[in-house]
């Protein structure tokens, strides 16, 4: 009997130590369960996503383009514009080398005939809005001295007008510019290779004018008023890359609005440039005798050494910007002043 009394007491306290053993472990906390270690393929696909939205972001950057033009105004642009006009004859010129046709012209345009053929906006100082507007441009280029009162009326036409200043010379009339416009049309290798190609003919050029000895030049307009040109234009272009120093200064009045300036006939006197260019209003060659002979005989210009050394030379109409190629116009020149071929 004591026996069973016992046993039953000791199951009974296995028991007790059972049942206590069981409700400790079922109130723990459960422990927190570890976050999956990320696969492979779920760090390509963040990787992937992050690619995405870099390269949507340089999409929006590039169609979203700005450069500041010569007037200082922030102008957007489109990434690749398929219908550009110029409102210059030098600067649809310049169009073409970069391999851009444009959709119009100005009627002072004369050299290519695919230039020529196109629909005209009338003339480059005075062009028709409403024929502009018809052409629907993506992107004007519009020259300061002509059309910045034209401003307002060219937005409202096209998002995108870029005013250019033909004084704005970093170095070289014939580089700066089409540099500039090559950064607008996103075709910068395009212009580089316009630039090394007219280079090689400079280079050319130079080695054939440099034996004349012509250290100092001058391009002049003989009207009712002496006018000369600065060296920020096509015609100061063509002294430079000759490796001719222009007598005219730069800064001169009146140097914002014309390529011509007024020059006295006192500081040309003063200065005595080795050779003169006079600039016939026509290709006439009977024209261009008669005008050479008047400057020659006349007693004002007596002195200067490019008279006395017969470096007197005419420079044909043909020879301007928009009527010639820049490689063609610096070619006849060199001629002209007696480099021959």
């Amino acid at each position: 009997m004591k026996s069973t009394k016992k046993t039953l007491l000791i199951l009974l306290l296995l028991l007790t130590l059972l049942v206590t053993a069981c409700g400790t472990t079922s109130s723990a906390p459960a422990p927190a369960a570890e976050a999956p270690e990320e696969t492979p393929a779920a760090e390509s696909s963040a990787e992937a996503a992050d690619g995405d939205a870099a390269a949507a972001a340089e999409t929006d950057l590039a169609a979203g383009r700005t450069i500041e033009d010569h007037l200082g105004r922030q102008v957007e642009l489109p990434d690749q514009p398929e219908r550009v006009l110029a409102l210059t004859r030098n600067f649809m010129e310049e169009l073409f080398e970069l391999g851009i046709t444009p959709v119009g012209k100005v009627e002072e345009y004369k050299n290519r005939q695919e230039g020529i053929d196109l629909p005209s906006v009338s003339n480059q100082n005075n062009p028709n809005l409403e024929a502009i507007a018809a052409l629907a441009p993506e992107l004007i280029f519009a020259n300061t001295r002509q059309h910045a009162d034209l401003l307002e009326s060219l937005e409202e036409i096209s998002g995108a007008v870029v005013f250019i200043d033909p004084n704005k010379v970093i170095d070289d009339p014939l580089v700066s510019r089409i540099l500039f416009m090559a950064e607008v049309l996103n075709r910068k290798a395009e212009g580089e290779n316009y630039i090394a190609q007219l280079d090689a003919v400079t280079a050319e050029l130079q080695a054939k004018v440099a034996p004349l000895g012509y250290e100092t030049g001058l391009i002049l307009e003989i009207g009712d008023k002496v006018t000369a040109a600065q060296p920020t234009g096509f015609f100061g272009a063509l002294l430079h890359r000759m490796n001719i120093e222009n007598i005219v200064p730069l800064g001169l009045p009146g140097s914002g609005q014309s390529t011509w300036v007024d020059f006295d006939a006192e500081t040309i006197l003063a200065e005595d440039p080795d050779i003169v260019l006079l600039r016939a209003s026509g290709n006439d060659k009977d024209e261009h005798k008669q005008l050479l002979e008047d400057f020659k005989n006349n007693p004002a210009w007596s002195e200067l050494s490019a008279v006395k050394n017969n470096q007197l030379f005419i420079l044909p109409a043909q020879i301007a910007p928009g009527n010639i190629s820049n490689e063609e116009a610096l070619r006849r020149t060199a001629k002209i002043i007696g480099a021959g071929e």
